[in-house]
């Protein structure tokens, strides 16, 4: 069996509370405000892979074209 690294993401609300004189006054200082002052809100988003990459090959011992040849005068190193 391979080892697969798979990246998701997961769409996130978040929330802040800002003093105003109406909803566009709002939204503009709302557009202004530094990261650590919005609240994430929980939702029920699922994560969504994205993109898989392999990170480990293993070899099939099922598959006989797969191991290297043993003929004579080949040199197989290892550690």
């Amino acid at each position: 069996m391979q080892t697969f690294r798979v990246i998701g993401r997961k769409m996130s609300d978040y929330a802040a509370t800002v003093q105003a004189a109406d909803a566009d006054q709002a939204y503009d200082i709302a557009a202004e405000l530094e990261t650590h002052k919005w609240s994430q809100l929980e939702t029920d988003d699922v994560i969504e892979p994205i993109e898989v990459e392999l990170i480990d090959i293993q070899l099939n011992k099922d598959i006989e074209d797969e191991w290297p040849s043993m003929d004579p005068g080949i040199l197989i190193e290892g550690k």
